[in-house]
């Protein structure tokens, strides 16, 4: 039962965030995985969007443009109801409150536009059957109509 208090005692302190108070003591530092405190600082940020200035610029942008770029891009007209940062901020609070916004509707957010991200290319597949974005791993490395080569 070594390992119990211990725990207790950084659940305590990471349900309240208080991460400066459990490095300060000395005790978790090393023991603290580094997922755990990722995990934290991006909780930091998350708050960024409850600001008043956030959810002013939400609105301005929602009523600039209240359709979604991505369904317009295709052709059809969609409600947005995201507005999403065009280049991620990562926490940093001069690109979260100045780098540009679009207007994205909730599926395209989450679905294309992460995928996109994570990624690093649009899986959109064209009316010939072959991807749209020349980004993609179909193009890359070998021509149409050859076989890759193994490595």
């Amino acid at each position: 039962m070594k390992g119990r208090p211990f725990q207790s005692f950084v659940s305590w302190h990471f349900s309240t965030r208080c991460v400066r108070a459990v490095s300060s003591c000395g005790l978790v530092e090393k023991q603290v995985s580094k997922a755990i405190r990722e995990d934290l600082k991006r909780a930091d940020w998350r708050k960024w969007y409850d600001h008043r200035v956030w959810r002013k610029r939400r609105k301005v942008q929602l009523r600039q443009q209240p359709f979604c770029q991505l369904c317009a891009a295709h052709g059809e007209v969609t409600v947005a109801t995201v507005v999403d940062h065009v280049m991620p901020h990562e926490g940093d609070w001069n690109r979260f409150r100045l780098d540009p916004v679009q207007s994205l509707c909730k599926p395209c957010h989450d679905g294309t536009k992460r995928f996109e991200q994570n990624r690093g290319f649009d899986p959109t597949i064209g009316a010939d059957g072959m991807p749209t974005d020349p980004r993609h791993p179909v193009y890359q490395g070998f021509r149409f109509g050859q076989v890759p080569q193994k490595p």
